[in-house]
């Protein structure tokens, strides 16, 4: 086993500068459920999907939650949303598509409350 020195500077080896720095102290505590499939949901985001779409494949993929609301929303659908707010906070993504619950997607305005679903985009 390594001993490390309180002394000496890291080692390269353990220098990550190329990831996203994730400190828990600032994450949001509904984010936190989705810090360990982050890569995923921005990968699906690349690949142009909805924040509905994310949701089914992070269900059938990642052994989400599959409940519902009575009008059929997924339960983590919000805490979903809460986190995507988040990574837009932080800069990763923007919102840029809303769907106001009649299936048509149309260009966010700050003015749009409403969203049945969502789609953003990497930064």
């Amino acid at each position: 086993m390594e001993q490390l020195s309180l002394f000496e500077d890291p080692s390269e080896e353990n220098d990550h500068k190329d990831e996203k720095p994730k400190q828990k102290e600032r994450v949001p505590r509904s984010s936190a459920k989705f810090l360990h499939v982050d890569e995923d949901i921005m990968m699906l985001l690349k690949d142009g999907k909805t924040v509905v779409e994310i949701c089914k494949w992070l269900i059938e993929n990642r052994g989400f939650d599959a409940s519902t609301y009575s009008q059929g929303t997924y339960k983590i659908y919000p805490a979903l949303m809460q986190h995507l707010k988040f990574l837009e906070k932080e800069k990763y993504i923007r919102l840029v598509e809303v769907d106001r619950g009649n299936g048509v997607f149309e260009p966010y305005k700050e003015d749009i409350s409403r969203l049945a679903d969502a789609k953003y985009e990497v930064i």
